[in-house]
């Protein structure tokens, strides 16, 4: 069974957070998260890319069911890379 779906690799930035008191001058000091996700495209529209890296098949036949998906706003992607 092969899953139809490009499989990729996406370098993209996520927030970062903090709950400790800190001085004002270290405020420029908390940066972007560089993340790193793989998985298939199952969908992609103008504002987000959903990956999935899981797939089921009942039958055993044809992928009828995924899991473990991510969603990722497009303007957060820095790089996609296409591995098959």
């Amino acid at each position: 069974m092969r899953v139809k779906y490009r499989h990729v690799c996406i370098h993209w930035l996520d927030a970062q957070s903090s709950t400790d008191w800190k001085p004002i001058e270290e405020s420029d000091q908390q940066k972007l998260a560089l993340c790193i996700s793989t998985g298939y495209v199952i969908s992609e529209c103008e504002e987000s890319i959903t990956l999935a890296t899981d797939f089921a098949s009942s039958d055993r036949l044809q992928i009828d069911s995924f899991g473990n998906t991510i969603t990722i706003p497009i303007n957060c992607i820095i790089k996609t890379i296409d591995l098959d």
